[in-house]
Protein backbone atom coordinates (compact mmCIF):
# COMPACT_ATOMS: atom_id res chain seq x y z
CA UNK A 1 0.00 0.00 0.00
CA UNK A 2 0.79 3.96 -1.06
CA UNK A 3 0.26 6.90 -2.37
CA UNK A 4 -0.45 8.19 -5.39
CA UNK A 5 -1.00 11.19 -7.20
CA UNK A 6 -4.54 12.18 -7.05
CA UNK A 7 -7.37 14.48 -5.87
CA UNK A 8 -8.77 13.76 -2.09
CA UNK A 9 -12.56 14.11 -0.84
CA UNK A 10 -12.48 15.48 2.93
CA UNK A 11 -16.06 13.56 2.61
CA UNK A 12 -14.41 9.96 1.59
CA UNK A 13 -13.22 7.55 4.42
CA UNK A 14 -9.55 7.39 5.68
CA UNK A 15 -7.47 5.08 3.84
CA UNK A 16 -6.54 2.26 6.74
CA UNK A 17 -10.80 1.51 6.77
CA UNK A 18 -9.86 0.24 3.01
CA UNK A 19 -6.74 -1.86 4.11
CA UNK A 20 -8.48 -3.59 7.02
CA UNK A 21 -11.90 -4.21 4.19
CA UNK A 22 -8.63 -5.44 1.92
CA UNK A 23 -7.36 -7.90 4.23
CA UNK A 24 -10.50 -9.16 5.68
CA UNK A 25 -11.93 -10.28 2.34
CA UNK A 26 -12.40 -13.58 1.65
CA UNK A 27 -11.49 -12.74 -2.38
CA UNK A 28 -9.66 -10.09 -4.88
CA UNK A 29 -13.35 -9.85 -6.30
CA UNK A 30 -14.96 -9.18 -2.81
CA UNK A 31 -11.74 -6.50 -1.87
CA UNK A 32 -12.65 -4.68 -5.06
CA UNK A 33 -16.46 -4.61 -4.21
CA UNK A 34 -15.70 -3.15 -0.87
CA UNK A 35 -13.48 -0.53 -1.85
CA UNK A 36 -15.60 0.85 -4.97
CA UNK A 37 -18.56 0.62 -2.66
CA UNK A 38 -17.72 2.86 -0.43
CA UNK A 39 -16.62 6.69 -0.63
CA UNK A 40 -12.66 7.29 -0.70
CA UNK A 41 -10.72 10.11 0.75
CA UNK A 42 -7.93 10.06 -1.52
CA UNK A 43 -5.77 8.10 -3.80
CA UNK A 44 -4.00 5.17 -2.71
CA UNK A 45 -2.75 1.97 -4.48
CA UNK A 46 -3.16 -1.32 -2.80
CA UNK A 47 -0.91 -4.20 -4.52
CA UNK A 48 -1.96 -7.63 -3.31
CA UNK A 49 -1.12 -11.32 -4.50
CA UNK A 50 -4.03 -13.67 -5.26
CA UNK A 51 -4.79 -16.45 -5.82
CA UNK A 52 -4.95 -15.50 -9.72
CA UNK A 53 -2.03 -13.72 -9.30
CA UNK A 54 -0.68 -10.36 -8.04
CA UNK A 55 -3.38 -7.51 -8.37
CA UNK A 56 -2.95 -3.67 -7.58
CA UNK A 57 -5.68 -1.57 -7.30
CA UNK A 58 -5.41 2.53 -8.07
CA UNK A 59 -8.15 3.94 -6.03
CA UNK A 60 -9.61 7.86 -6.08
CA UNK A 61 -12.14 9.03 -4.82
CA UNK A 62 -13.98 8.84 -8.06
CA UNK A 63 -12.79 5.34 -9.45
CA UNK A 64 -10.89 1.85 -8.14
CA UNK A 65 -9.16 0.26 -10.99
CA UNK A 66 -7.53 -2.83 -11.45
CA UNK A 67 -3.88 -3.63 -12.77
CA UNK A 68 -2.95 -7.36 -13.50
CA UNK A 69 0.64 -8.71 -13.88
CA UNK A 70 2.25 -8.29 -17.03
CA UNK A 71 2.78 -11.49 -19.50
CA UNK A 72 5.86 -12.36 -17.54
CA UNK A 73 3.85 -12.61 -14.49
CA UNK A 74 5.33 -9.52 -13.03
CA UNK A 75 3.28 -6.90 -11.78
CA UNK A 76 6.06 -3.82 -10.12
CA UNK A 77 4.26 -0.92 -9.12
CA UNK A 78 5.92 2.54 -6.90
CA UNK A 79 4.07 5.70 -6.42
CA UNK A 80 2.53 6.94 -9.64
CA UNK A 81 -0.55 5.51 -11.35
CA UNK A 82 -0.21 3.36 -14.19
CA UNK A 83 -3.73 2.53 -15.29
CA UNK A 84 -4.54 4.41 -18.55
CA UNK A 85 -7.73 6.55 -17.48
CA UNK A 86 -5.67 7.38 -14.29
CA UNK A 87 -2.33 8.30 -16.12
CA UNK A 88 -3.38 12.33 -16.07
CA UNK A 89 -3.03 12.42 -12.20
CA UNK A 90 0.48 12.04 -12.45
CA UNK A 91 0.71 15.51 -14.55
CA UNK A 92 -2.32 17.17 -12.89
CA UNK A 93 -1.00 16.18 -8.86
CA UNK A 94 2.95 16.13 -10.70
CA UNK A 95 3.68 18.14 -7.19
CA UNK A 96 3.38 15.68 -5.06
CA UNK A 97 5.17 12.49 -7.41
CA UNK A 98 6.60 10.52 -4.24
CA UNK A 99 10.39 10.23 -4.60
CA UNK A 100 10.85 10.01 -8.66
CA UNK A 101 8.28 7.35 -8.84
CA UNK A 102 8.85 6.62 -12.64
CA UNK A 103 12.56 6.12 -11.99
CA UNK A 104 12.34 3.77 -9.49
CA UNK A 105 9.53 1.71 -11.19
CA UNK A 106 11.86 1.31 -13.85
CA UNK A 107 14.76 0.09 -12.03
CA UNK A 108 12.44 -2.60 -10.06
CA UNK A 109 11.37 -3.85 -13.55
CA UNK A 110 14.89 -4.21 -14.70
CA UNK A 111 15.91 -6.06 -11.82
CA UNK A 112 13.22 -8.09 -11.59
CA UNK A 113 13.85 -8.76 -15.52
CA UNK A 114 17.14 -9.29 -15.14
CA UNK A 115 17.22 -12.40 -12.32
CA UNK A 116 14.10 -13.77 -14.44
CA UNK A 117 16.17 -14.44 -16.78
CA UNK A 118 18.77 -16.42 -15.25
CA UNK A 119 17.09 -17.61 -12.95
CA UNK A 120 13.45 -18.73 -10.33
CA UNK A 121 12.89 -15.29 -8.41
CA UNK A 122 13.56 -15.70 -4.54
CA UNK A 123 13.75 -14.81 -1.31
CA UNK A 124 17.35 -12.95 -1.73
CA UNK A 125 16.24 -11.62 -4.99
CA UNK A 126 13.23 -9.24 -3.51
CA UNK A 127 15.02 -8.56 -0.83
CA UNK A 128 18.31 -7.06 -2.78
CA UNK A 129 15.48 -5.19 -5.03
CA UNK A 130 13.90 -3.67 -2.03
CA UNK A 131 17.73 -3.06 -0.83
CA UNK A 132 18.47 -1.31 -3.91
CA UNK A 133 20.59 2.24 -3.73
CA UNK A 134 20.84 2.36 -7.66
CA UNK A 135 19.78 6.07 -8.14
CA UNK A 136 20.38 7.69 -4.80
CA UNK A 137 19.14 9.37 -3.09
CA UNK A 138 16.05 8.65 -4.90
CA UNK A 139 16.48 4.68 -5.09
CA UNK A 140 14.35 2.06 -4.08
CA UNK A 141 15.36 1.88 -0.55
CA UNK A 142 14.94 5.08 0.58
CA UNK A 143 16.77 7.54 3.03
CA UNK A 144 16.50 10.75 4.63
CA UNK A 145 18.85 13.08 2.62
CA UNK A 146 19.90 17.19 1.79
CA UNK A 147 17.56 16.51 -1.42
CA UNK A 148 15.46 19.78 -0.92
CA UNK A 149 12.47 18.28 -2.15
CA UNK A 150 12.42 14.50 -1.13
CA UNK A 151 15.10 14.65 1.34
CA UNK A 152 12.45 13.47 4.18
CA UNK A 153 11.32 10.41 2.30
CA UNK A 154 12.25 7.17 3.62
CA UNK A 155 11.50 3.43 3.50
CA UNK A 156 9.05 2.93 6.44
CA UNK A 157 8.83 -0.79 5.98
CA UNK A 158 9.81 -3.74 3.44
CA UNK A 159 7.41 -6.64 2.70
CA UNK A 160 7.87 -10.05 1.02
CA UNK A 161 4.90 -12.17 0.74
CA UNK A 162 5.34 -16.19 -0.24
CA UNK A 163 1.72 -17.24 -0.37
CA UNK A 164 2.44 -20.75 -1.59
CA UNK A 165 4.45 -21.25 1.44
CA UNK A 166 1.96 -18.88 3.65
CA UNK A 167 4.71 -16.96 4.83
CA UNK A 168 5.44 -13.07 5.18
CA UNK A 169 8.86 -11.48 5.93
CA UNK A 170 8.31 -7.74 7.30
CA UNK A 171 11.59 -5.07 7.71
CA UNK A 172 10.75 -2.66 10.20
CA UNK A 173 12.25 0.73 7.98
CA UNK A 174 15.55 0.63 5.41
CA UNK A 175 15.71 -3.65 4.75
CA UNK A 176 19.00 -2.60 3.91
CA UNK A 177 19.67 -1.86 7.81
CA UNK A 178 17.43 -4.03 9.50
CA UNK A 179 16.71 -7.98 8.99
CA UNK A 180 13.33 -9.57 8.12
CA UNK A 181 11.51 -10.70 10.42
CA UNK A 182 9.27 -14.16 9.02
CA UNK A 183 5.68 -15.06 10.09
CA UNK A 184 3.42 -18.22 8.98
CA UNK A 185 -0.04 -18.44 8.64
CA UNK A 186 -1.63 -20.93 10.30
Amino acid sequence: MNALNGPSDPAGLPWYFFVRSILESSSSEAAVSTVESSPRALTANAAMITAEGPLNLEITPDSVKSLRAESDGVLVHTNHCVHPTLESNNSEYGDRIYGQSFDRRDRGKAILAENMTTSKLTLDHAKALLSDHDGFPTSICRHPNDEPTTGWQRSVVSIILEPGDNRMHVSNGNPCENDYETYYAG
